[in-house]
């Protein structure tokens, strides 16, 4: 507990305290990312929970009578929101609303949600020779929903896959 007495006293102007009779929760932040500690003054002992600035990854750790053990990763960005497509800038893809569904259907991992930027492999889908982003999640090879999302006039369509595909292109009305 002394050395963490002595790091609080070294970065104080970073950190926030709460304290109450039993524990005390310390709120700052280092190079990498925020973190906070809670103390327990009770068992002698401190959590710290982190999350690294560079892979927005969260961990937990856990000190007792003076002794850390190992950091346990509870979560990475991945886990959080979407996932890029096997880590692929882009994917060449025919822009075919029947062939992006086939892909759609066969790709991505199931209750997962995905995206990945395609340039087209033909000139006759329906956003032409421009590119788009597919953003999707499927429950099984039967079930799940899509966006496509491009940079031209014909912006969005919806796709939903429930006994073979459905699409949708919304009105959009410009706003400012």
């Amino acid at each position: 507990m002394q050395i963490l007495k002595i790091l609080f006293v070294k970065v104080n102007s970073n950190l926030s305290n709460f304290q109450s009779e039993n524990a005390k929760l310390v709120i700052g932040k280092v190079d990498n990312g925020p973190y906070m500690y809670l103390i327990n003054k009770i068992t002698n002992s401190l959590l710290m929970l982190r999350m690294n600035e560079e892979d927005k990854s969260i961990a937990v750790n856990a000190q007792t009578n003076g002794a850390w053990g190992s950091e346990k990763l509870l979560a990475t960005k991945d886990y959080l929101g979407v996932t890029q497509y096997n880590g692929v800038d882009y994917i060449s893809l025919s822009g075919k609303l029947s062939n992006i569904g086939e892909w759609v259907k066969n790709n991505g991992t199931p209750g997962k949600c995905t995206f990945v930027r395609v340039e087209p492999s033909d000139s006759d889908g329906y956003f032409g020779t421009s590119g788009f982003s597919i953003l999707w999640m499927r429950t099984s090879v039967n079930y799940g929903w899509c966006i496509l999302i491009s940079d031209n006039p014909r912006m969005v369509v919806f796709g939903r896959n429930s006994t073979g595909w459905h699409w949708y292109a919304p009105s959009l009305t410009e706003v400012s």
